[in-house]
């Protein structure tokens, strides 16, 4: 998910009853800003203007937005229009179900129902290969979110947008058979927490214990506390380490708080019940003040200080001054070679995926061709598919069979590694902060990789979502 933030005063209200839905709920997902539009069908595509006259617009059109109008050729349409079509239209390489609406200010809009929505985010939040139960979490939980999201939406003209910045969405283009079930099986099912609908965030991999909301994003939620990962499981972020120059961490800290100047000393101030650090102190030329680690790691950015659960080294010495820094040497940048044939520069990935790539990046992920770091790389930044696709393709391409490179051998086992206690300083060596941490993620809510593990130890979806999300239960949503 990504990932946006809910605005926490608003609490968003829905019937919710153990019966079946009384109507069917349509959400509403922006594909695209206003601009160039080129929308094909296998079935003729009717555009409805603003004063409900239609128009045929044949198999394939191009609108393009000027002057608070659709202009096709020598033909203007006004808005708000509807293109509808009695098979799936395609944009940008993917196809869609229900019906495209163009607003006043030329935003491309996808109408349709949430459960056939579900079924073109699934595979892009989760893994369609990991355990069904875990697919059922899943499905309920950005259930939740695109709900919960579509009652907040009053005042605009979409629910959600099909990228990162609410759940990636690829519509028909992204379904598989196990995340359709999972859909299906799970159909109208939401969280609660008594009669509101449950703030659903989730992450990668929680490190050991997930973090409470109030010291990520300050509001203490009763569902959303911290609570410990009931078994040991690896992933590819059970352990990592970043090292990070002053020069970078001044930079980020002077984002947050200004006027702290060349930071000398990162100091954890305290920790919640598990370990994880909630306080740092910054101590600079300038000045010293204290932040939240959250903050402090979205300003650094959340892919290289992967999480906020810090641990110490093997052996370390918090004793330590920094040095003159030596401006970094900078090594050329490495041009991709062509590999068995392909040649990755010929390839822009700037282009959205075809059906027919898609289609073999599922197949690739069912075979094995993806390592469990490129694995996770794809769920969490899906902007990076067609990049990973190629790269597989370039490494198997002229093998006489099709068995899958071995996997990287495991990272080491950090479950029990010694958080950092308060008191504590960030190592420094080489010119360099050095972080050592656990995990992937904010850590709010659900871990993924924590739940795919209770999944395969036969844990049911009701179980893991009122595991991390205590005091919450499934419901029947019911919209009116």
């Amino acid at each position: 998910m990504k990932r946006t933030f809910f605005k926490f005063s608003l609490f968003c209200l829905i019937f919710l009853l153990n019966a079946e839905v009384s109507s069917a709920r349509d959400i509403r997902v922006k594909l695209a800003d206003a601009g160039r539009h080129n929308i094909n069908s296998t079935g003729e595509i009717t555009l409805t203007d603003s004063a409900n006259k239609s128009h045929s617009l044949g198999k394939s059109t191009t609108l393009s937005i000027s002057g608070g109008a659709a202009v096709s050729g020598n033909r203007r349409f006004s808005l708000p229009a509807t293109l509808r079509s009695g098979s799936p239209m395609g944009f940008k390489g993917y196809r869609y179900r229900g019906i495209l609406r163009i607003t006043k200010q030329g935003e491309l809009i996808n109408v349709l129902n949430i459960e056939d929505y579900l079924r073109g985010v699934l595979k892009a939040e989760a893994n369609p290969n990991w355990p069904m139960e875990y697919l059922k979490v899943q499905a309920i939980v950005s259930r939740t979110y695109a709900i919960r999201e579509s009652l907040a939406a009053r005042s605009r003209e979409f629910d959600v947008t099909d990228t990162t910045s609410s759940q990636v969405y690829h519509g028909m283009s992204a379904e598989t058979p196990r995340t359709d079930q999972a859909v299906r099986e799970t159909k109208d099912k939401v969280l609660a927490y008594g009669n509101e609908l449950a703030f659903t965030p989730f992450h990668s991999d929680s490190g050991g214990a997930t973090a409470n909301n109030a010291d990520v994003w300050g509001r203490d939620m009763p569902y959303l506390r911290s609570v410990k990962e009931p078994m040991a499981y690896q992933s590819p972020n059970s352990s990592w380490e970043a090292r990070i120059s002053p020069n970078e961490v001044s930079r980020a800290v002077q984002r947050v708080t200004p006027n702290v100047g060349t930071v000398r000393d990162i100091t954890v101030v305290n920790t919640d019940q598990h370990g994880r650090a909630v306080d740092l102190r910054i101590t600079g030329s300038n000045s010293s003040a204290t932040i939240r680690a959250s903050a402090f790691r979205t300003a650094i950015g959340p892919n290289k200080l992967k999480s906020t659960f810090l641990v110490l080294p093997a052996a370390s010495n918090n004793t330590r001054q920094v040095q003159t820094q030596q401006p970094p040497r900078t090594e050329p940048a490495q041009t991709p070679r062509a590999a068995n044939g392909i040649n990755l520069n010929n390839v822009n990935y700037n282009e959205a995926m075809t059906p027919q790539e898609d289609a073999l990046l599922t197949q690739l992920f069912t075979e094995g061709a993806f390592s469990s770091s490129e694995m996770v790389e794809i769920l969490m930044k899906p902007e990076k598919r067609k990049e990973y696709l190629y790269r597989v393709l370039a490494r198997t391409s002229g093998r006489g069979s099709q068995t899958p490179p071995a996997p990287p051998p495991p990272p080491p086992n950090t479950t029990n590694s010694e958080t950092m206690p308060s008191g504590a300083s960030i190592p420094f060596s080489n010119g360099h902060f050095v972080f050592r941490g656990r995990g992937w993620g904010h850590g709010v809510g659900m871990s993924q990789y924590g739940a795919m593990n209770l999944a395969n130890n036969g844990w049911s979806a009701e179980r893991i979502l009122t595991h991390y999300f205590p005091g919450t239960a499934i419901k029947t949503a019911v919209a009116r």
